[in-house]
């Protein structure tokens, strides 16, 4: 396979409700949360969330009409889906519950019958370039979001240091399973984990 597109940091997870805020494990666990696929439902478990597996299109219905207490997801979310009016709090941790990563990918038999030229164009406005130009969209999403926000009167909270403690007990568990599935893979996870921090650190100070 030939990635187009690497790892994009950007999409942070947060938790964001109709009626009250979540500011403890507590709060989270006597709600209905509506989540994603992949890791945003294994951390919704980890945390013993009442977890209702939805598609984001769906958010809008869902929300209005009560199905669910709010849902995880990015601040963009509130924009992309129009969810200003249904949504009236948003739990945010420090560097997002979760992040989550795209890739574009080809397979090696259709990229090899591209011409030599198109293979050139291809690869000179991917990788990295378009990583950081998809990242950067992303980024003024988040900034639109957090005006949408402010005019609708949406309350945001950063979750408390006890909070964020409860969630790491949580969900420390989910990491410690994936570096020992991917050892011995031709990777080292824990070094691979530990530089994927270091460079989110320097991707958020602008470097």
């Amino acid at each position: 396979w030939c990635h187009f597109v690497p790892a994009r940091f950007g999409l942070r997870g947060t938790i964001a409700t109709t009626k009250q805020a979540v500011t403890s494990r507590a709060d989270a666990a006597n709600m209905k949360i509506r989540v994603g696929g992949g890791l945003m439902h294994e951390i919704a478990n980890a945390m013993g969330v009442n977890a209702l597996l939805k598609p984001a299109p769906e958010l809008y219905e869902l929300l209005s009409g009560n199905v669910v207490d709010g849902t995880l997801g990015p601040a963009e979310m509130i924009v992309s889906f129009k969810l200003e009016k249904v949504l009236k709090h948003m739990t945010r941790l420090p560097g997002g519950l979760y992040n989550t990563s795209f890739a574009v990918l080809i397979s090696d038999e259709r990229f090899n019958k591209l011409s030599k030229q198109d293979q050139d164009a291809m690869l000179s406005l991917s990788g990295e370039r378009l990583a950081r130009r998809i990242g950067a969209d992303w980024d003024k999403s988040e900034k639109l979001a957090d005006e949408v926000m402010r005019t609708n009167n949406i309350q945001v909270v950063t979750a408390s240091p006890a909070f964020i403690k409860e969630i790491r007990e949580r969900i420390d568990p989910l990491e410690q399973k994936w570096i020992k599935e991917a050892t011995g893979k031709g990777v080292e996870p824990a070094k691979a984990l530990a530089e994927l921090r270091e460079e989110i650190k320097k991707v958020a100070a602008g470097k």
